[in-house]
């Protein structure tokens, strides 16, 4: 058995194509059941992001309306500019997946050129 192979505890090498080639519960093999995942993590990420930067920011100027004595002006504008920062964040990063997106699809690759009567 060469370095690179996998062994069972018995030693005899483990195929393991089959594992690779299974199908899930949903009927995904594993790069789609990936793609399912990754798209799980990316859109927990964004709702982490949209909860998390609004409510920092809040925070922030909470503590700066404590100092300056202004009372919830500074919480509420800062938490507000934040909210829009993420949602015009969030509006351009899906405008640049989509046009790449759409980019991979048959209808927006360039047309063959024809070739005229000869």
């Amino acid at each position: 058995m060469s370095g690179g192979e996998l062994a069972a505890p018995d030693g005899r090498p483990v195929d393991c194509e089959p594992v690779h080639k299974a199908r899930g519960a949903f009927g995904l093999d594993l790069r789609e059941r990936r793609e399912l995942y990754n798209g799980f993590g990316d859109t927990l990420a964004r709702a982490v992001e949209l909860v998390a930067v609004p409510a920092v920011f809040a925070l922030g100027g909470h503590a700066l309306d404590g100092l300056a004595g202004t009372g919830p002006l500074l919480a509420v504008a800062l938490a507000v500019f934040a909210l829009a920062g993420v949602f015009v964040r969030a509006y351009f990063a899906y405008e640049v997946a989509m046009r790449a997106h759409e980019a991979e699809r048959p209808w927006a690759r360039p047309a063959p050129a024809r070739r005229g009567p000869s």
